[in-house]
């Protein structure tokens, strides 16, 4: 498992480069900066735009378009590792209603 700062540093990596209405968006929506879902939502929207960056990227390295010097396996990696722990991760509002 990674750190929450870990987390936050590889989800800002992957969010949105372009505009408002990108998929990525989500990742600039952490409340505290600790990485970690602001509710249930946020971490749906969150495992989808990771599942959607892994897919392009595990076809880019199948089809040859980029290679593990360009770092793509450890992008990989990265992501999978996000991915475990956005589906473990408390959620950061749960603080404030406890």
């Amino acid at each position: 498992m990674i750190t929450v700062s870990q987390a936050y540093s590889i989800a800002s990596q992957w969010g949105s480069y372009n505009n408002s209405y990108d998929p990525g968006r989500c990742f600039y929506c952490f409340e505290i900066g600790d990485g970690r879902p602001v509710d249930e939502t946020h971490r749906r929207d969150c495992l989808q735009h990771i599942a959607f960056c892994m897919s392009r990227l595990e076809v880019a390295i199948a089809m040859g378009t980029v290679h593990d010097e360009e770092g793509a396996y450890n992008d990989l990696e990265d992501l999978k590792e996000l991915r475990a722990f956005m589906e473990v991760a408390q959620c950061s509002g749960a603080e404030v209603l406890s």
